[in-house]
């Protein structure tokens, strides 16, 4: 009776991260009916991303086609649901809508029937969506690339964590690990500076007393440090195994240092 073909996907981020779906929905009745309205339901990779209704009026003959277009806001949360479910590969698309019309001037009984389209988004296709919406510069918990201080080190380091970021979208889980190993090799170079990593610690003790006999803040960051950068000897070495956590986990640590740090440098450059 109905066929439903999807025709476009877009990607943006502005203001928020959406997907727009437009559909054909083509009428195979054999008579001239009216559109009351859809709804539909949306899944990419099984996270169900939309649930929406659309009331219209629209006549289509015999032969016609009526186009159906949905805006869904894709959220922190919902973008973290579809990354879970794809496990790292291609994004399977289902979408759900149900056709209510009539077929004038004899029948004017409301009828519905069900459409289920099924699709595939390619890996390569996903990840250049996910850089529309903007979440190649968030990690999925929210937490913002920081700015670059005036050290070109630094830049260079960003740019390494940014390429760790976009293995991590492809489930190049051992790659990014070891992209991860390099950012914290390189930002070592600069605590390796005597003079540099004493103006870092005098900046974190700054207005911290700290305990009589016990180690300072600096010194117990460093030794965070330290120890992140230790784990990642699982990233190149046999015979670990490295899974999507461990580079999750590894991303959020060097995210979370890298942060930390930043924030330091930039109070040393502007003067706080």
């Amino acid at each position: 009776m109905f066929e439903g073909k999807i025709i476009r996907i877009d990607a943006s981020k502005d203001p928020i991260p959406k997907l727009k779906i437009e559909t054909d929905i083509s009428n195979h009745t054999g008579s001239l009916i009216i559109i009351l309205g859809y709804s539909t339901k949306v899944f990419f990779a099984d996270a169900q991303i939309a649930n929406e209704t659309t009331l219209k009026s629209s006549k289509i003959d015999d032969r016609g086609k009526d186009r159906l277009s949905n805006e869904i806001l894709i959220s922190p949360f919902i973008f973290g649901a579809i990354e879970k479910s794809r496990c790292n590969s291609d994004v399977q698309i289902r979408i759900v809508t149900d056709v209510e019309y009539i077929i004038p001037p004899h029948d004017n009984i409301p009828k519905i029937e069900r459409i289920i389209i099924d699709d595939n988004l390619s890996q390569t296709q996903w990840i250049d969506f996910i850089a529309n919406m903007g979440y190649n510069r968030y990690k999925i918990f929210e937490m913002p690339f920081p700015d670059m201080p005036q050290f070109p080190e630094f830049e260079d380091i960003m740019k390494t964590l940014e390429s760790a970021q976009t293995l991590f979208y492809e489930g190049k889980n051992e790659e990014v690990v070891n992209k991860c190993r390099t950012v914290l090799e390189r930002f070592r170079t600069i605590l390796n500076d005597e003079k540099m990593k004493t103006k870092i610690d005098n900046k974190i003790d700054e207005r911290c007393i700290g305990e009589e006999g016990r180690d300072p803040k600096s010194k117990r960051i460093h030794e965070i440090f330290t120890k992140v950068y230790n784990f990642h000897n699982v990233g190149p070495h046999y015979p670990y195994f490295v899974a999507r956590e461990d580079a999750e986990l590894s991303l959020v640590m060097c995210m979370s240092l890298l942060r930390y740090y930043y924030v330091q440098l930039d109070k040393l450059t502007s003067g706080d």
